[in-house]
């Protein structure tokens, strides 16, 4: 199986088969989180969810968040945003789930739907070939087609939202510039001339906005490459190491793993035990 097609390049939202936790960060993009197996804790804005079998967690833009598993437990993770949907996003996400846990037993006609819809793309990951990827765009759009008409969303109440999204749009080009350019150094200076700021200042924003630095926040972005490259046979550890922007292998293997709790060979490891190609 080779998932690199599906995760990089020019595909603008992120899918895989997660096995670690997650340390607490925030994204704009909405995030879905597919319980294979085990049980999954995720805590959302201090809310805490407890993930069961088939069980589905909907996540908001921005909202801030993290994630625990156990040894036996896999998660199926989707993340998309402006970048897939468009200019209109940013609309959508001043919204949020009214009813974000979507339980393996819930029977409404959305959730039912959602189950499907999920399930397919988790099918469609486990079996990717050459027309993958012209699959996963088209069910993560009767995805989203089905989050506009039919799942019910909140809009908020205060201002409070709107003065999020406002200050995350304020350091935009930053987030855009990890994305284009994670393979390679960045450094703090580099990521606070993009948006005008002195280093200092920059720092302060980006931590009030991120709850985490800008360090932090580059590493764990590489990480999660790294996690998604690592269900990619043909490519070493030390080829993922280089395609993230950490070369030096002690360097990857330390930062790796102080964010997973895994080596990265001890993560392949795990993830090639669960995911085999369905026959």
């Amino acid at each position: 199986m080779e998932y690199q097609k599906l995760l990089l390049g020019d595909e603008p939202y992120f899918i895989s088969y997660v096995k670690a936790s997650y340390p607490q960060h925030c994204h704009n993009e909405i995030e879905f989180i597919y319980c294979v197996h085990g049980d999954a804790r995720v805590i959302v804005e201090e809310k805490e969810y407890i993930l069961k079998e088939n069980d589905i967690l909907c996540i908001d833009s921005l909202a801030m968040h993290q994630i625990e598993l156990e040894n036996d437990t896999g998660i199926f993770d989707i993340e998309f945003g402006a970048q897939f949907v468009g200019a209109f996003f940013q609309e959508f996400a001043k919204k949020c789930f009214g009813c974000p846990h979507i339980t393996h037993d819930s029977n409404s006609v959305y959730a039912v739907s959602m189950r499907e819809i999920v399930q397919r793309i988790y099918e469609e990951y486990l079996n990717s070939d050459e027309a993958t990827a012209w699959a996963m765009r088209g069910y993560l759009n009767e995805l989203f087609t089905l989050l506009m008409r039919s799942v019910p969303m909140l809009l908020q109440k205060n201002s409070q939202r709107q003065k999020q999204l406002e200050r995350y749009m304020r350091i935009q080009k930053v987030f855009d510039f990890v994305k284009n350019n994670y393979s390679e150094p960045i450094s703090l200076a580099e990521a606070a001339n993009l948006v005008g700021y002195d280093p200092n200042a920059f720092c302060r924003i980006f931590k009030e906005i991120t709850n985490s630095s800008f360090h932090q926040y580059l590493n764990i972005f590489r990480v999660n490459i790294a996690m998604r490259l690592l269900t990619n046979k043909n490519m070493s550890i030390g080829e993922i190491g280089q395609q993230v922007g950490i070369p030096v292998a002690k360097t990857f293997g330390r930062v790796f793993k102080t964010y997973t709790g895994m080596s990265p060979r001890e993560y392949r490891q795990c993830i090639f035990k669960e995911i085999e190609p369905v026959e």
